[in-house]
């Protein structure tokens, strides 16, 4: 029977002190990640804001988002809401309140993903839109009702859609 070659996970093989793994091993190891985002809808009388994601989002590039992003290691939510803004955008804003927290699990580039996600309604407090440089997204834009819901949204795009305007068809029981 042949014997798996050992492979470590630290930079130092010789170190045997690390932490090591059979190819076998890790050949069973489920790649699971937690991502934890912070994310702004920001209004302008009524249109809303919303960022086109890039190439650099290898399958949902050309899709509309609400501006937003990953939280630091030890980053107060908020905080990263409005850093990640101010990059996407150029907009300094100040959260107001929490309009939304959820999770969303799925299978993305073979690992198995959870996201957790905090929506917070937002407002700009300075800065001159723009857009990001070679960044996540590409282009940002304010947008009407009407018009964001003609867009092709992911699906944070479309839960901020409804967060930012409500539900557009469906009886008041349904919303």
């Amino acid at each position: 029977m042949p014997r798996d070659k050992t492979h470590y996970l630290a930079p130092d093989q010789n170190d045997r002190s690390k932490l090591r793994l059979t190819l076998r091993q890790a050949r069973e190891i489920i790649v699971e990640v937690t991502r934890i985002g912070a994310y702004g809808i920001l209004m302008d009388e009524n249109r809303v804001l919303l960022c086109r994601l890039s190439s650099q989002v290898p399958g949902f590039a050309g899709n509309w988002t609400l501006p937003g992003g990953g939280i630091e290691f030890g980053e107060q939510p908020a905080d990263a809401m409005v850093r990640e803004v101010e990059e996407e955008t150029g907009l300094r804003v100040i959260p107001k309140v929490i309009v939304d927290a959820h999770s969303l699990q799925r299978e993305f580039g073979g690992r198995n993903m959870h996201s957790i996600r905090i929506v917070y309604l937002a407002e700009v407090a300075g800065g001159e839109l723009r857009f990001e440089q070679d960044g996540t997204t590409d282009r940002c834009q304010w947008f009407t009702e009407e018009e964001a819901r003609t867009l092709p949204l992911v699906e944070l795009g479309k839960e901020g859609i409804e967060l930012a305007f409500g539900s557009s068809s469906g009886s008041e029981a349904e919303r």
